[in-house]
């Protein structure tokens, strides 16, 4: 009997162990901008109280959507760098 409260003892432990790494993980996930894969790892490990799916969802379309505009502006602005450089290349090609 003593053995077998203590082979459970352990796999509790070990579990609650487990659980503990999991939710220190998904916070660090959270501080890498990872909040998507930090709440299905919220949802896997059954911690889902302690990250609000919409809250880290809603940060990370809010993220994309700053990233694409940027993206969308050096796109625009790449064009007139390439005349600009295009212009001094051929005034150094002349001399």
């Amino acid at each position: 009997m003593d053995m077998l409260l203590s082979h459970t003892l352990k796999r509790f432990s070990l579990s609650h162990l487990l659980f503990i790494m999991a939710i220190d993980v998904a916070d660090g996930m959270i501080k890498k901008g990872m909040a998507v894969k930090a709440v299905d790892l919220a949802y896997t490990f059954g911690f889902e109280e302690k990250y609000s799916p919409r809250t880290a969802l809603t940060s990370f379309l809010q993220k994309s959507e700053e990233t694409w505009k940027k993206a969308k502006q050096d796109a625009r602005d790449f064009p007139s760098a390439l005349v600009c450089f295009c212009w001094l290349a051929n005034i150094y090609y002349i001399e």
